[in-house]
């Protein structure tokens, strides 16, 4: 990130994983907004149970390291998440229509997707979502 910083690179997306959390490895750094998209039981062996592992990742929605979160509401951590986090949060779901978004249609094509999704005030997003094939 040094090096991106010299070249005078001004945005980056990158994963946080709750290891990096709850080992401080991100301590110093500050986000323009944060994501949450969903809790599985990946990582009980370093966290042990899902409280800890939730708790863990819940610090990255602090003021300490973002100004803002976008979360998904499908997810019961999710809810937790959105109902608990002291900075300002946007929600999306494919489900819950009380969501700042939600996905209203996604139907697959031979390139990907159609898709629509309706958004806070009424916006409504029509569009073709690419399909990455790795």
């Amino acid at each position: 990130m040094a090096t991106m910083r010299e070249r005078y690179v001004r945005n980056v997306v990158m994963e946080v994983s709750s290891h990096a959390i709850a080992l401080q490895r991100i301590k110093g750094s500050h986000f323009s907004i944060v994501g949450f998209t969903n809790l599985t039981q990946d990582h009980l062996d370093f966290h042990h149970t899902m409280e800890e592992y939730f708790l863990s990742k819940a610090q990255l929605f602090t003021y300490e390291y973002a100004d803002k979160a976008l979360i998904n509401i499908d997810d019961a951590y999710g809810k937790l998440l959105a109902s608990k986090s002291e900075i300002p949060v946007i929600t999306f779901s494919l489900t819950d229509s009380h969501a700042d978004w939600m996905m209203k249609a996604a139907i697959a094509n031979q390139s990907g997707y159609e898709i629509t999704i309706r958004g806070a005030g009424g916006i409504l997003i029509e569009g073709q979502a690419v399909e990455f094939i790795w």
